[in-house]
């Protein structure tokens, strides 16, 4: 069944199908959770003189309204995730008056149909409504506000303390990408020392635990990465392996430079042939001259609340492998 409704503008008298939003859940709902609106289709929401686009799948156009229909205010493409009010200032600079409902519409309906303040809305809504009534502003919205904020305000309260902690854990995702990096930097400086792996793979962690701005609050941040890397990582050179070593060693630069450790030789190695592969190790003298590291770092979540869903729903995707 149509709810047709006509809307007079400048451009005309466009008809629309107009949902009236006036009892209590369904003003509370709107267009949450809705599929996109049609051109000519739109939500009248009673005793509404602002709104929110929490929960909407798209953006959609605003035209608050007086109690008499009139047009008081236009607010076109708003989108998802924002909040409108029905006052302000007009193109004069002259203060809006409040409205008294909200006419929701698909976006881009404001231009396309010509909409502006002083227009008309004819409802069935108004039909007991007077003209002359226009400038008469509800003083209150029978506690809707208060009973929307508390079904959404806890919940984009949540969304706020998730972002917050995806927030933390990208940060440390960086930190720790880039302490990988000086790990094998200073591996590769240290004939893959794995002492030396782990005391850069801790240095370059300070920044996470706080940082410092002094050799004594420097020293504080590098202990708490110290004890975290002690307890919740674990660093495996993957190459060069001994099966490298039994590939690719070089007898003379053991003699010679390594005092009896084996070498791997790393010049010329543009000239030597890369499909060459080692029968032990399976790799290229290429490949044994490249030092790669697999970090595991256990990071706890931080957010109170959240990170017990976070844990909750990690621990689901585990794919325990």
């Amino acid at each position: 069944m149509k709810n047709l409704s006509t809307i007079h503008t400048t451009s005309g008298a466009h008809t629309l199908d107009i949902n009236l939003a006036n009892g209590f859940f369904s003003r509370l709902s709107g267009l949450m959770f809705r599929k996109p609106l049609a051109p000519d289709r739109g939500l009248l929401i009673t005793r509404c003189p602002s709104v929110h686009t929490a929960f909407m799948r798209m953006a959609i156009d605003v035209v608050y309204l007086n109690r008499a229909g009139i047009v008081t205010r236009c607010v076109a493409h708003l989108k998802p995730w924002h909040v409108s009010v029905s006052t302000g200032k007009d193109v004069h600079a002259k203060p809006i008056t409040k409205a008294a409902h909200t006419l929701e519409l698909a976006a881009g309906s404001i231009q396309r149909l010509g909409i502006q303040a002083g227009n008309r809305f004819d409802h069935v809504f108004f039909q007991n409504t007077s003209p002359d009534q226009g400038a008469a502003i509800p003083n209150t919205q029978r506690g809707s506000a208060m009973i929307e904020f508390t079904v959404v305000g806890p919940i984009l309260m949540l969304i706020g303390m998730a972002i917050l902690q995806y927030s933390t854990l990208f940060f440390a995702k960086n930190q720790i990408n880039y302490a990988t990096f000086m790990a094998a930097r200073a591996g590769a400086m240290v004939n893959a020392n794995q002492n030396e792996i782990n005391q850069a793979y801790i240095t370059a962690l300070v920044p996470l635990y706080g940082g410092g701005q002094n050799s004594a609050e420097l020293a504080i941040s590098r202990g708490k990465a110290d004890a975290d890397v002690t307890s919740f990582v674990h660093i495996d050179i993957l190459s060069p392996t001994k099966e490298s070593f039994d590939d690719w060693e070089d007898k003379a630069l053991t003699a010679s430079i390594g005092g009896g450790k084996r070498v791997i030789p790393n010049s010329g190695q543009a000239t030597k042939d890369p499909n060459q592969v080692g029968a032990t190790s399976g790799q290229s003298i290429q490949d044994a001259n490249l030092i790669k590291l697999r970090v595991i770092h256990g990071y706890e979540p931080k957010i109170p609340f959240m990170k017990s869903i976070y844990i909750t729903y990690l621990k689901y995707l585990d794919p325990k492998t």
